[in-house]
Parts: structure tokens; C-alpha cells; sequence
């Protein structure tokens, strides 16, 4: 029983440090929440001791964007470690990049515009406007496609009926949100020539019932989604811990379970088990070299001529 015991505290700290993840997710998670206090350190030092002036609003927003930017990473981050899907994941990485990049320079032209307000011209307004409209319209398609792709990824052939409604929820969502911010219509050139650059389409398409009902439902359902994804995770991180542990199976200590390990739950990836004799070789090793005491080794090597 008491073996059993600490196999199933290994495992559990083996699928915690999956949870984690490796170094490389652990350091821009770490820089992200880092960014955070950094965006809100800025704003409070400006406000107590420069004034909340236009370029420090500019620079705690730009590390705020750029934590946002890298927070939305980890999932990518993670597959890459794991060596799953790379070349998805370069994609995705690519177009985050794009889009923060988008931000920051629709950022720093509302700041320039602040400071030489005088001189600003419809044409840049416009042409700011226009950035932030491309840069909104690919943030919500990139959300929603590494949600989506994440699922699918995460859950293969399983749970297929939540993961088609689920996805149909979150295209639903995406193409309200899209459809709005494509009818506002902004032309940086009308501008230039002191023509009307600037409007909004015929949005009563949006303010039917059957449209507005089906959003409520939409945002619902994938609100109720996130609950139901972290309750199957866990139940399933536990399963692949129950089945780990009651196998009786050695795994590496550096051994780290996938995701698709703890789907196939009772038939993880394992070392080779050493022999008896070999357990009782090094354990003897270690006792003299002084690595562990007297009673150790005679408690160890009892347990080994136990299992025997």
C-alpha cells in the first residue's frame, strides 16, 4: 500500500510539472505576468511623480499588449515543446506577432497625434483608424481559430459532439464581432482627397431576434465550454495517474506525459524496468559512497527483497 502510495504522489507531480510545462513556456509565462506589474508600475510612477502624460499611457499599454501577446503563446509554446505540430504552431506564433505589432503602432500614432494635434490630418486619422479595424478584426479570427485548433488538438476523436458545437458557438461569435467592425468603413485615401472616408454599413442583419438569440446562446454555451474542457482535463489527468500508479510501471524521472499519454490512459510511455538485481547494485553503490545511511539501505533493501 505504502508503494502504491508513492507511485501515485510521482505521478501526480510528474502531471503537475505537465500542468507547468517546460522551461521555455515557463519563461514567457514568467515575462508575461512580469510585463503585467511592469505596465502597472509605469502607470503608477507616472501618475505620482511625471503625470499621467500621453507617452507614459503609451508605454505601460505597449507592455500591456505585449504581455497579452505572450500570454496568448503558451498554448503554442507548450505544443512546441512537446514536439507536436510545428509548423501550426510557427503560424500562429507569426500572426500573434503581426497583430500586437499592429497595436503598438496604432498605439503610438494616437500618441503622436496627442502631441502635434495641431497638424494632424484627417488622412492620418484615418489611416489609424484603419489599423486598429485590421488589427481588432485578426485579433478575434486569431482567438477563435487557436481556441478551436487547441481543442481539436487537445481532444482528437474524443468528445466530437462537444467539439463541433462548441467550435459552431465560437464561429458564431467570430462572425458577429467581424461582421460589425467590416461595415465600419474607413478609406485613409477619401480623406486625402477631403472626401467622405469615414461610416458604417447596414448592420439590421445584426438586430434580428433569431441573430441576437443565437449570440446569447453563443456566448453562453462557449462560456459553460471553458468549465466543462477544465473538469474533463483534470478528470483525465487523474485517470492516467490512477492508471500509472496501480500498473506498478518505473517511469523516467524526467518523463513528462502528453497530452495524448494521458488520453491513452493506462498505457504510458515507460522505461525499461530495471531487474532486482540491478536495484539491489546501485542501492548497494550508494551505500558506500556514503549516499544514504545504514538504515536506509536496510529499509530500501528490504523492500526489494520484498517485492521479490
Amino acid at each position: 500500500m505504502r508503494r502504491r502510495y508513492d507511485m501515485y504522489e510521482r505521478e501526480s507531480m510528474r502531471m503537475r510539472k505537465y500542468v507547468k510545462g517546460g522551461k521555455t513556456y515557463r519563461t514567457v509565462s514568467t515575462i508575461a505576468i512580469l510585463g503585467v506589474f511592469a505596465a502597472i508600475a509605469t502607470l503608477v510612477f507616472g501618475v505620482s511623480y511625471i503625470g499621467l502624460s500621453p507617452a507614459v499611457f503609451g508605454i505601460a499599454l505597449s507592455i500591456g499588449i505585449l504581455c497579452l501577446s505572450l500570454l496568448t503563446t503558451l498554448p503554442w509554446v507548450r505544443r512546441i515543446e512537446q514536439n507536436q505540430v510545428k509548423k501550426v504552431c510557427i503560424v500562429f506564433l507569426s500572426l500573434i506577432a503581426v497583430c500586437a505589432v499592429l497595436w503598438l503602432i496604432a498605439i503610438w500614432m494616437v500618441i503622436i497625434m496627442v502631441y502635434n494635434a495641431e497638424s494632424v490630418g484627417e488622412t492620418m486619422v484615418a489611416t489609424m483608424l484603419l489599423i486598429v479595424k485590421i488589427a481588432i478584426i485578426l485579433s478575434t479570427q486569431l482567438l477563435i481559430s487557436s481556441f478551436i485548433g487547441n481543442m481539436i488538438l487537445r481532444y482528437g476523436k474524443e468528445l466530437v459532439i462537444f467539439q463541433v458545437v462548441t467550435s459552431l458557438a465560437y464561429l458564431f461569435i467570430d462572425f458577429y464581432i467581424t461582421f460589425i467592425f467590416l461595415n465600419f468603413q474607413v478609406n485613409p485615401a477619401a480623406a486625402a482627397s477631403g472626401g467622405d472616408w469615414i461610416g458604417m454599413g447596414d448592420l439590421r442583419l445584426l438586430g434580428d431576434k433569431f441573430m441576437i438569440t443565437t449570440l446569447v446562446l453563443s456566448i453562453a454555451f462557449a462560456t459553460v465550454s471553458s468549465t466543462v474542457i477544465k473538469s474533463v482535463e483534470a478528470h483525465r489527468m487523474m485517470r492516467s495517474v490512477d492508471a500509472i500508479a496501480g500498473s506498478g510501471i518505473e517511469l523516467d524521472e524526467d518523463y513528462v506525459p502528453t497530452a495524448e499519454s494521458m488520453a491513452q490512459a493506462g498505457t504510458p510511455v515507460a522505461a525499461e524496468q530495471p531487474s532486482h538485481e540491478q536495484r539491489l547494485e546501485k542501492l548497494k553503490n550508494m551505500y558506500e559512497q556514503n549516499l544514504i545511511t545504514e538504515e536506509e539501505y536496510n529499509k530500501k533493501r528490504a523492500e526489494i527483497l520484498e517485492d521479490m
